[in-house]
């Protein structure tokens, strides 16, 4: 009887059968640092289209695929309405700093209005690891891939007074390319808010959207 006629008789031979046990420890996230307002900035609780500034940037983030989402609060702020339910969490001003997951550390400048798209272009871009990578405009967002997140925004905040952006864009020496206009918009006051409203609305325009769409279904749409 040959070994194929044993085997189908008596079964399949037997296998060795491998799993790879991946740790949560091991796995790489992306942490999202939501920089507080400047004393003469737009409140994260302004709305927007119906929406908190900080709700969007909140929801925004959660699509694109990060893990973690920290928003860090001005003095006498109070962001829970605003952020409930999106799983985002508070860090009171000046501290202490949670702990971060190793991984990818994303920080945003204050007042940033970000695209999904570009959040997950931030995930997906090579950055060597320990390298500090500051947006061209030193406006926007910048970010690096480290073991320990806490210590590194709190380097960052000793830095600077007004906190860890402040210190990020101080003291980054790597710069790069890393937003458009089309991508992120910087709320920088209220008289930006009516421009942020056009911003938001254009970039949900397609080409087949006919006007009923683009004028009411939109519009509403994003309230919601």
């Amino acid at each position: 009887m040959t070994a194929g006629m044993r085997e189908s008789v008596a079964g399949p031979q037997s296998r060795e059968l491998r799993l790879t046990v991946v740790t949560p420890s091991a796995v790489p996230a992306a942490t999202l640092w939501v920089s507080a307002p400047a004393k003469d900035g737009v409140a994260p609780t302004t709305p927007l289209l119906g929406l908190p500034l900080a709700r969007r940037v909140a929801l925004s983030a959660v699509r694109a695929g990060f893990a973690r989402v920290l928003f860090e609060a001005a003095s006498g702020s109070d962001l829970s309405g605003a952020l409930c339910g999106t799983g985002a969490e508070v860090v009171p001003p000046g501290g202490p700093f949670p702990e971060i997951p190793p991984g990818r550390l994303v920080l945003l400048a204050p007042g940033v209005m970000p695209q999904v798209g570009w959040l997950k272009s931030l995930l997906a871009r090579p950055v060597e690891s320990g390298v500090f990578l500051l947006d061209a405009t030193g406006e926007t967002v910048a970010l690096v891939d480290s073991a320990q997140g806490r210590e590194v925004l709190a380097a960052l905040a000793a830095r600077a007074p007004e906190g860890a952006w402040e210190g990020a864009a101080a003291g980054s020496p790597a710069r790069a390319p890393l937003s458009s206009p089309a991508q992120a918009f910087v709320v920088r006051g209220r008289l930006d808010l009516p421009r942020a409203e056009r911003w938001l609305l254009q970039s949900l325009v397609k080409e087949t959207d006919g006007f009923f769409t683009r004028h009411f279904e939109r519009p509403i749409s994003l309230s919601i």
